[in-house]
């Protein structure tokens, strides 16, 4: 999963932006706002934007 680094709230807020190949086991899409733990994930600079790429299993909710 690709991410778009979040605000501070209780744990991260982010977008995502991309996800992998197995859809099956990921349940969110492109568009939706999720929740993930705050030291989770590897964060990456895409031509000058933070981006964090997340495990499935790091993400703790979806926020609707």
């Amino acid at each position: 999963l690709m991410q778009a680094a979040g605000a501070n709230v209780a744990g991260q807020i982010a977008s995502v932006i991309a996800i992998g190949d197995d859809t099956e086991k990921i349940k969110v899409k492109p568009g939706d706002r999720v929740m993930y733990d705050k030291y989770a994930g590897t964060s990456i600079k895409i031509d000058g934007e933070d981006h964090l790429i997340l495990k499935a299993a790091d993400i703790i909710a979806t926020i609707e």
